[in-house]
């Protein structure tokens, strides 16, 4: 019996979604097979909003999924969910994001990126991630990179410029402000960060997303919609509302986005509509490509894990990692456990997709040097 089987037995739990084709109704659709969870030490202050999935360079089943703990720092687990570190305790991480390969000296680093609440670290923290020890090292130019003049930051998203091979991060305010900045080796061999543009919305954004082949970042301002911008820094800030409050079922509070890349431009933008406290929550699937059509709604059953209710986070990946996600993973977030820290659910996408007659494609990958 190999190790990855041992845990998922030892977890014995069980994720079940369905899938609609409208909007958050009562489950009534086909089942996604049961899988696991990740969950954070078990203490009261958990608040674990958003996620990213590392992928080994060359190991896939030593992938990672990163946690950002609103109420903590960041976490490290493995692929099952099992929890492998808790870093920087107190900086109050509340989103996180990717940036692989990137220019550090005379090798490029996959580095972590994460936006933190906490006064004292209010801004962006950097880890470089050692693939050899699967462990994160901060490697932050002063040991915070300010934003929004010293204020705190909700949402972030990274971006790799295929036009001029720079990367930048976004990060998104309770004011409705967002900023983008470039990274840089700063003199001391860490990393900082110049802010190249701002713009914003009028309301409240926090959910961001970047589509880096074809050019364009998403927003979510919670109360409206998703909003589509270009994403170079030299572009005009000229936004187009793809996807609005009250079509197919979407409900206000729109917030975590996430994509699901295949070759060719081919994929899915997922949004969370996360919808009031003790209301109905689910995820809506729209095209990557064109206007951002509509395609359907995973709405997740009660079975197995309980009731999710209020999704902030969602991450997904088309890559293999473990035996139990053999063709992709998407982690969802459980805002609201009784009696239990708040946690992330882990679908299997290949079940998921079956169920709704979705795209699979474990070609295209996220590292800049094998696009295809």
């Amino acid at each position: 019996m190999n190790s990855s089987t041992t845990r998922a037995r030892l977890l014995g739990l069980c994720l079940v979604g369905c899938l609609l084709p409208s909007g958050c109704q009562q489950p009534e659709g086909l089942v996604v097979s049961p899988r696991a969870k990740a969950v954070s030490q078990p203490v009261p202050v958990n608040e674990v909003d958003d996620a990213a999935i590392w992928i080994h360079p060359s190991d896939p089943s030593k992938s990672l999924l990163l946690l950002a703990n609103e109420r903590r720092g960041l976490e490290v687990h493995h692929t099952d969910g099992l929890l492998l570190k808790h870093l920087d305790d107190g900086i109050r991480a509340n989103n996180v994001d990717l940036v692989y390969e990137f220019p550090m000296g005379p090798a490029t680093v996959d580095l972590a990126v994460a936006s933190c609440l906490a006064p004292r670290f209010a801004g962006v923290k950097v880890w470089r991630i050692d693939p050899s020890q699967r462990k994160l090292f901060d490697v932050t130019a002063g040991s915070v990179i300010k934003v929004f003049d010293s204020g705190a930051p909700l949402g972030l998203c990274t971006y790799h410029s295929r036009k001029t091979g720079k990367s930048f991060f976004f990060v998104t305010s309770r004011a409705g402000g967002i900023e983008q900045y470039e990274l840089s080796v700063a003199a001391d061999g860490k990393i900082g960060a110049r802010r190249v543009r701002a713009f914003g919305r009028p309301s409240k954004v926090e959910g961001c997303v970047a589509d880096e082949e074809r050019g364009v970042v998403y927003f979510s301002e919670e109360d409206t919609g998703v909003w589509r911008y270009p994403a170079e820094p030299d572009a005009p800030a000229d936004g187009t509302c793809v996807i609005r409050v009250g079509e197919h079922g979407l409900i206000s509070d729109v917030e975590g986005l996430a994509l699901y890349c295949a070759a060719g431009g081919r994929g899915y933008l997922i949004v969370a509509s996360q919808g009031p406290k003790g209301g109905h929550t689910c995820l809506k699937v729209y095209e990557r490509q064109g206007d951002n059509r509509f395609v359907l709604t995973i709405d997740p059953s009660p079975e197995g894990f309980g009731k999710l209710e209020r999704i902030s986070g969602v991450a997904v990946t088309n890559q293999p990692t473990i035996p139990m996600f053999p063709r992709g993973l998407l982690a969802v977030n459980d805002n609201i456990n009784p009696s239990a820290s708040e946690d992330f659910k882990l679908y299997s996408w290949q079940d998921v997709a079956r169920s709704g007659g979705l795209q699979i494609d474990t070609t295209w990958s996220p590292r800049p040097s094998r696009a295809k």
